[in-house]
């Protein structure tokens, strides 16, 4: 959910309602976002948007491999995608709890690297559809 002043669903709106309605209002980081993810939705019928740690996400097969949190995408990646990931000024580990306790796999790069998300959203795609945890059968998962 994201608060964009417009009076709509008591000033909070739906993933749909932003996407669909009130673009105007969504600030520049969410909209890059949400073209990345309409572009992977559109792509594979297996991606869907849901949420982790209540952020939206994007998941195949119902396993999260890329989401949206502070302004910033965040990407499960690793090997060499992960290290170059890490390599760009400001990106770190991603750490939704705020707790000091950041996750291995998941790389949170800034809006200052916006030209690189939809590259490192496709590694992410990757690297999960061939790890061995992805179920055979995909998981509940929105398609917008």
């Amino acid at each position: 959910m994201f608060f964009t002043g417009c009076w709509c669903q008591k000033e909070v709106l739906s993933v749909k309602c932003r996407l669909e309605r009130h673009d105007g209002y969504v600030k520049m980081e969410q909209k890059k976002y949400n073209r990345i993810a309409a572009s992977l939705l559109k792509k594979d019928d297996n991606v869907g948007a849901g949420k982790m740690f209540g952020k939206e996400c994007l998941k195949f097969k119902g396993k999260a491999f890329a989401a949206f949190h502070q302004k910033k995408m965040v990407f499960k990646i690793a090997g060499k995608a992960h290290e170059t990931a890490m390599g760009l000024k400001g990106s770190k580990l991603w750490d939704p709890s705020g707790k000091k306790r950041p996750m291995k796999e998941w790389v949170q790069v800034p809006v200052a690297h916006e030209k690189d998300w939809p590259k490192l959203a496709g590694l992410a795609l990757e690297y999960v559809k061939n790890s061995r945890t992805v179920p055979e059968t995909p998981r509940e998962s929105k398609k917008l």
